[in-house]
Formats: structure tokens, sequence, C-alpha cells
């Protein structure tokens, strides 16, 4: 991978990072409004956790296809692998690094990185088919 590939990952992460953060807000805020009501605060943590695993994985997994399928040159298995890694510093950044060596977030990582490399997975081998169709 190209120095620029490194930058452009560092910048998905940081946007898939606040897609995914928007969506647990959100289904935070839905699940607490009207589903189960009058909690405080540190009671939704866990549906929060479960949103970034389901959403953020799949967030990954979207992300790693699209970039892997978009630049055939580059490694989509080190991109989406850099990708993830990206994303977890930022995650960890945002927090200040305060309880994020955990086995939940170890968890939630590993999910995401599992998302991001059968995502690269797929785009490599969709643009192995769409290369063999092509007629010479």
């Amino acid at each position: 991978m190209r120095p620029v590939d490194f930058a452009k990952a560092l910048g998905v992460a940081a946007l898939v990072l606040l897609v995914d953060v928007a969506i647990a807000i959100g289904v935070v805020y839905v699940y607490a409004a009207f589903v189960d009501t009058g909690h405080p605060q540190d009671y939704y943590i866990f549906v929060a956790r479960w949103s970034t695993r389901i959403a953020g994985t799949t967030l990954m997994f979207v992300t790693a296809w699209i970039c892997g399928r978009r630049r055939p040159a580059r490694n989509a298995y080190l991109f989406a692998l850099v990708l993830t890694a990206f994303y977890a510093l930022l995650d960890g950044t945002s927090v200040l690094f305060h309880d994020i060596f955990t086995s939940s977030f170890a968890l939630t990582i590993v999910l995401k990185l599992a998302g991001s490399q059968i995502g690269a997975w797929l785009a490599v081998r969709s643009r192995a088919r769409i290369r063999s169709e092509v007629p010479l």
C-alpha cells in the first residue's frame, strides 16, 4: 500500500466511527424512549454495545467491500486491517483510552475486524469474477 492509502484508511475509519456512534445514539434513544423507559443512563450501555457490534461490524464489512473494489491494485486485506486498526485507535482516543483494555472492547474490535476482512474477501472475489467475465 502507498502512503496515501494509509491516509485514506484513516479518513474512512473516522467516517465509519462517526456513523457508528450516530447509529448507536439513535438506537439507545429509541430503546430508552419507547422500549424500556425510566432507567438511569448507565443501564442503556449494553444497548449501545450491541448496537455498535451489529451496526459497526456491518459498516466495516460494507466499507471494506466498497474500498476493496474501487482500487484493484491495492491489497484489500491489508487495507481492511489498517482500516480496523485506525478505527480501534480512534475509538480508544475518543474516550482517552479509558476502559478499552477489556474483553468487551476486544470482542467489539474482533467482530469489526472479521467484518472488514470478509468485506475484503468479497471485494477480491468479485474483482476476480469481473476480470474473468470481461472478453479480451
